[in-house]
């Protein structure tokens, strides 16, 4: 299941996108357009296909810099600079 949708980009500092078990680069292009995390998803997928890179994303909750260019945030998912969460479970 996706993330919920982060907050207007006027009111976003960094935030967290998740990338899904089985998302294509298409589906994760489309939806960090639609959360105003990118541009263009088309812009993307043509980064990562000149990068030779579009089945490399990895999954995983990403830290998402305000402000990111599409490479910054194409370079995040492929790197696999995810983001770690505290959990802490009482006994």
């Amino acid at each position: 299941m996706p993330a919920a949708a982060p907050p207007a980009p006027a009111d976003r500092g960094d935030s967290l996108f998740v990338v899904e078990k089985g998302e294509t680069l298409a589906l994760i292009a489309e939806r960090l357009a639609e959360s105003d995390y990118i541009r263009s998803p088309t812009l993307l997928r043509i980064v990562a296909r000149l990068r030779r890179t579009e089945g490399d994303f990895k999954v995983g909750w990403y830290r998402i810099p305000s402000g990111a260019s599409t490479l910054r945030v194409h370079d995040l998912l492929v790197k696999g600079s995810q983001s770690l969460v505290k959990l802490t479970i009482p006994e």
